[in-house]
């Protein structure tokens, strides 16, 4: 939004209100509000594979210092219920996917990170996941991806008392996709608030949801990360009353502009409710302000 803009929207609005909201250029340069990047917990492309079949195939996360095996099927095998090979829909080039034939559920424990801790400590952070889920036709499996919580520092399998469990994905619920059904590979992303003030570190399982023999459960591409969120809470106020008296008026332009700038989160100044106080925030703020 230029300037001139800004002033149409106001009518009579000052050119410091203007300016302070930050929707022009200013000195050459733009304002910039960014948000803290993802920390990749855990990640699993199942190619650490060194067979096929029913049996133990890889280790899950080797990287990650995992130590439980995982099954695994040629990708150009696929037992789901998509109907051509898997890499017909997962085009990444691998030569593997997941599975759980004839081994335990594989998981591992990942400790969080101080960042982690912080946001988590605040309760302003999110575990995501973002990764493909199948199963077989002939039966009524579903793979689903679990998360532990634990109060201590864990080991491979965690370790300190279970502060509580959160379902990463599950995939026996539609993904959205038009054609989707539990059996055809389908890309899941979920984002969950972590509500567990206390955990120190987490553990990642590759399970079986409801139904079925507990066998056929297929992924691949898992990633699982921590963000910062806006938080598990509703506003105090209105959205728009950052100064939180009461009203939505130019006295909230200050405190708008402060958290935009500083990188901050308010619920009150995340006018278009993304989880962000960004520039994406400003149009919609100013629409509040002079009701356009």
């Amino acid at each position: 939004m230029k300037i001139v803009d800004c002033f149409r929207k106001f009518r009579r609005a000052s050119a410091q209100t203007c300016a302070a909201l930050g929707v022009s250029v200013l000195a050459g340069g733009m304002l910039f509000v960014g948000t803290a990047g993802a920390d990749v917990l855990f990640t699993e492309d199942f190619e650490s594979a060194t067979n096929y079949g029913g049996g133990a195939a890889g280790l899950f996360a080797e990287e990650e210092g995992g130590t439980e095996s995982f099954g695994a099927y040629l990708s150009v095998q696929d037992y789901s219920g998509t109907g051509g090979p898997h890499t017909d829909v997962v085009t990444d080039g691998g030569s593997f996917y997941g599975h759980t034939i004839g081994v335990p559920y594989p998981r591992i424990s990942v400790d969080f990170s101080s960042g982690d801790l912080a946001l988590i400590s605040a309760g302003m952070a999110s575990i995501d996941f973002d990764g493909w889920l199948a199963s077989f036709t002939g039966d009524g499996d579903t793979t689903n991806y679990f998360a532990d919580f634990y109060d201590a520092v864990g080991g491979v399998n965690g370790t300190g008392n279970l502060l509580g469990t959160i379902v990463l994905a599950d995939g026996s619920i539609s993904n959205g996709d038009p054609g989707w059904n539990e059996d055809n590979w389908s890309r899941y992303t979920t984002s969950n608030q972590i509500t567990f003030p206390d955990a120190l570190s987490v553990t990642i399982t590759y399970g079986a949801g409801t139904g079925g023999n507990g066998n056929d459960n297929y992924s691949d591409n898992v990633t699982v990360s921590v963000n910062e969120s806006k938080g598990g809470g509703s506003c105090s106020f209105a959205v728009g009353d950052v100064s939180q008296d009461g009203f939505v008026d130019l006295l909230d332009v200050s405190p708008f502009v402060t958290i935009l700038t500083a990188g901050d989160f308010q619920c009150e100044a995340d006018i278009d409710e993304n989880g962000v106080v960004d520039l994406l925030d400003v149009s919609p703020f100013v629409d509040l302000l002079t009701g356009g």
